[in-house]
């Protein structure tokens, strides 16, 4: 079996960094009137146009996505594929989206080799994970847009718990993910 993990708001904090370009803290994110929990479209959430929200992150570069923090649960994930990897699971990999502005590629590239060492070389980008869907492979993404495409195209999904889907009142997401990627995998 093949592991797909996206990298924004599985691994990285993205939101964080996002809201702080804006100025704007979690607590503060939260007590706006805009705020839906579970709805994903931070720049709406925000009262910005799409032009506006990528504006500052566009002008800050690779920086912005190399500098993103780990997210709390992303190194004991990491860990628990890599123990399964002899096992369980045949080989993982990073899928990740990369905004429109070619920063982002290299910005993300440069975070997974901070985070996972120089030599880690299994980095999809793509806005289209669902090209990479097949019958063993399973998507690990927060996005319910991304798991259900891949679903579609005959791939397994485990959507990842965060504020922006339906599963954000989850307050175990790594409990919850792995509790569901060990029961697809003994399928």
């Amino acid at each position: 079996m093949r592991i797909l993990l996206d990298c924004h708001e599985v691994l990285a904090d993205f939101t964080g960094a996002a809201l702080k370009i804006h100025g704007y803290s979690r607590k503060e994110f939260e007590a706006l009137p805009s705020y839906i929990p579970g709805a994903w479209d931070l720049a709406r959430q925000l009262g910005l146009s799409d032009e506006d929200f990528w504006y500052p992150i566009n002008r800050a570069g690779e920086g912005f996505w190399r500098d993103l923090l780990m997210l709390p649960e992303a190194p004991y994930l990491i860990h628990w594929l890599d123990t399964q990897r002899l096992s369980l699971i045949e080989e993982w990999y990073i899928v990740s989206s990369p905004s429109q502005h070619t920063s982002s590629y290299a910005g993300i590239r440069a975070w997974v080799q901070e985070h996972l060492g120089m030599d880690w070389n299994r980095l999809v980008l793509t806005n289209h994970k669902h090209l990479l869907a097949n019958p063993d492979t399973i998507l690990i993404d927060d996005s319910e847009s991304n798991t259900a495409q891949f679903e579609r195209a005959g791939g397994n999904a485990i959507l990842y718990p965060a504020w922006c889907n339906h599963l954000h009142a989850c307050d175990d997401p790594l409990g919850y993910t792995l509790k569901n990627l060990d029961h697809s995998l003994k399928c």
